[in-house]
């Protein structure tokens, strides 16, 4: 998952992905601040279906992406 902070106040949490009606993958917790961008990839499978990016945070809790279509 990549994900760049466009702006806003500095955020501590981790990125994750999650399929629908599953648990979230998540990432180690990192200090996220503007104009930067951050990434993580995780050792795991994707099959078909759809797969959503999550941005966890101390002060906003979960925080969605967009739905990402995998085909296989």
């Amino acid at each position: 998952m990549i994900y760049t902070k466009t702006g806003g106040p500095a955020v501590y949490g981790h990125l994750a992905w999650q399929a629908p009606g599953e648990d979230d993958h998540v990432s180690p917790n990192i200090s996220m601040t503007a104009g930067h961008t951050y990434y993580h990839t995780w050792p795991t499978w994707v099959g078909p279906g759809y797969v959503e990016g999550v941005i966890w945070t101390d002060r906003y809790g979960r925080l969605s992406t967009d739905y990402v279509k995998v085909d296989r």
